[in-house]
């Protein structure tokens, strides 16, 4: 289980949480930097494997949803 914050980032990201077989099980979009001291963590409570960091808007501009393999997976190196 990986939960991820935005403390002191400098830019907005989008992320995927993914299963060991590169399946999205979670996402969140265009997150911005959090320059409080406490910061809200994100992710899911099921078990993930990766955790993608990507420039923002790539989620919506790639298309991606929950349960989708075969579009990152090659981006996935073991």
């Amino acid at each position: 289980i990986h939960k991820m914050w935005m403390k002191n980032m400098n830019y907005s990201i989008d992320i995927l949480w993914l299963d060991n077989n590169a399946k999205i099980i979670e996402m969140q979009k265009n997150l911005a930097p959090c320059k409080q001291e406490k910061c809200p963590t994100f992710g899911t409570e099921k078990k993930s494997l990766y955790v993608l960091e990507l420039a923002p808007d790539t989620i919506d501009k790639l298309g991606l949803q929950i349960g989708d393999q075969g579009k990152i997976s090659k981006y996935i190196q073991n």
